[in-house]
């Protein structure tokens, strides 16, 4: 048994932290599986003898904190802990089946080869904080990491420049608002991913100032919490907000223990603050200067571009990037931002968003040439007439609107002569009328595969006429409650329906309907409610 090479404890029943206490006599082992041990909540400190370990799941089981010892397994390329949020806008999906080595076949090898991303480490760990990450440049053949939704984590430490070969960075939904300059040495990145999208529009960057109104908190003074110096800024409110958070510094929230304190701290004093200092917004990061040294970036975002010229500028050299997702476009800036982007000639797909008002409303007017790559185009923020350019854009399949407060005639004039557009998504007050009628007529959409209407409580009535997306075959309608019983006509003539899903909050006077107009539709689609 001390040559063993594999141990995989997927899913063992009733295993539990003491029967791992010897697994540190297993000097050979290579590949360890703990994965879905849900009665497992610590790893064992003769861990550290594991010199050979090169992979470590431990995903699934009830561990919130990895050991120190673990920083010893210098050969490790595989750690996997935690779970990660599902997300239906995430690409990391496909990262990690091009390496799940629970589908690999075991059987006892010499040398241990792990396919494609060799390193991987993905953290979905709930409790993780910043003090947790400082030994991770110990790991210095790891290719990718993830920290998706570690909402405790405000800062990358330093020794993350130590991982020249990581591929992959996924800080998305962390606590994250600024990279840090280290970030500029790692020449291998392909993939760097931060920031977050508002759940819905409800949520605007002033809501987010508010959110930290400090003088409405119950305090108590506190002795041991260290206080830096606030560098001052000169904007609209900065004397009220620094006053608070001064005050808030020698005073913290009832019934805390000194760690409470400290997370405190951080999210007020070193996120929240500089934030509104910056005008940064929440949903996205500010990037350092250098990042345009990042030769082989193929996906970047969200980065916020409201601090100035110099990053749009930095974000121009990235010639190879496939995928970009900006926030923060204002009047100001909004011409250099569409300059840079017509020059990323390898663009398949851009985000662009602004929140709250006035979002984006004038500010994508500008004459520019649309790229002609451009397959995938996301829009988050107040818009009320779609820019000219979007018209050229022929290689457009996938096209996802929010807040955007558009015209409704003149929206569907327009993207109903596409003549590639596959995919639609139309989610909250994509529209600003609070009674909306859809009326699709003939010859128009005739590419669209998918259509997906999502909390639109204002739309009355869904029409598809004779002759209108001869190609749709899934029609997703979620959370859409004022739609009535005969609210929804046509569906029996859209020729190759296969689906419509009902999500979320319905009449459900609507499911009969659809169900009678389903049975008249020579395709047979099916009917499925959530």
């Amino acid at each position: 048994m001390r040559m063993l090479r594999i141990l995989d404890l997927e899913g063992t029943s009733g295993l539990k932290d003491r029967d791992l206490s010897q697994i540190g006599n297993f000097l050979h082992l290579r590949y360890l599986s703990l994965r879905g041990c849900a009665d497992i909540y610590h790893l064992p400190n003769s861990l550290g003898n594991l010199w050979d370990i090169q992979v470590l799941d431990v995903s699934g089981t009830s561990i919130i904190k990895l050991p120190k010892t673990i920083t010893k397994l210098k050969k490790l390329h595989y750690l996997r802990a935690g779970n990660i949020p599902k997300d239906d806008d995430t690409s990391s999906i496909e990262l990690k089946e091009s390496c799940d080595l629970s589908k690999m076949e075991h059987e006892p090898i010499d040398d241990l080869e792990i396919p494609d991303v060799e390193a991987k480490s993905t953290l979905g760990t709930s409790g993780l904080k910043d003090r947790d990450l400082s030994q991770i440049g110990n790991f210095l053949h790891l290719r990718y990491l993830s920290l998706r939704g570690c909402a405790d984590i405000y800062h990358l430490p330093n020794s993350l420049g130590n991982l020249w070969d990581i591929q992959v960075l996924d800080v998305s939904g962390t606590s994250i608002i600024k990279l840090p300059k280290i970030i500029t040495k790692l020449k291998k990145l392909h993939y760097l991913r931060a920031g977050n999208i508002p759940k819905d529009d409800a949520t605007s960057s002033i809501e987010l100032k508010e959110s930290s109104d400090l003088s409405k908190m119950e305090h108590e003074p506190i002795d041991d919490l260290e206080i830096p110096d606030v560098e001052a800024k000169s904007v609209q409110f900065g004397m009220e907000v620094l006053d608070r958070t001064t005050s808030y510094c020698t005073i913290t929230m009832q019934n805390t223990d000194y760690v409470k304190k400290r997370d405190i701290f951080h999210k007020y004093c070193k996120v929240l603050l500089p934030s509104i200092l910056q005008e940064l917004d929440m949903y996205g990061v500010k990037a350092p200067k250098g990042i345009g040294q990042l030769n082989d970036l193929h996906t970047l975002g969200v980065v916020n571009v409201v601090t100035g010229k110099v990053i749009l500028r930095e974000l121009e050299k990235l010639k190879k990037l496939h995928k970009l997702g900006l926030m923060g476009i204002n009047k100001k800036n909004s011409q250099v931002v569409l300059s840079v982007i017509a020059n990323l000639a390898l663009l398949h797909s851009l985000s662009l968003q602004a929140e709250g008002e006035p979002g984006l409303q004038g500010c994508l007017d500008h004459t520019f040439a649309p790229l002609s790559k451009l397959q995938s185009l996301k829009i988050y923020g107040n818009l009320v007439t779609l820019p000219t350019w979007i018209t050229q854009i022929q290689n457009l399949t996938k096209l996802k609107l929010r807040s955007t407060q558009l015209k409704l005639d003149l929206f569907l004039e327009v993207l109903g002569k596409l003549p590639h557009l596959a995919i639609l998504r139309l989610w909250m007050n994509s529209f600003q009328s609070k009674e909306l009628c859809f009326n699709f007529q003939q010859g128009t959409f005739l590419s669209l595969v998918v259509m997906e209407l999502k909390d639109q409580g204002g739309l009355k009535s869904l029409t598809f006429m004779q002759g209108a997306m001869p190609r749709l075959e899934l029609l997703q309608i979620d959370n859409c409650i004022h739609i009535d019983e005969n609210g929804l006509s046509g569906v029996s003539s859209l020729p190759s329906l296969r689906e419509v899903m009902l999500k979320g909050d319905h009449n459900e006077e609507l499911m009969k309907n659809l169900c009678d107009q389903i049975t008249l539709n020579q395709n047979q689609p099916v009917l499925k409610g959530a």
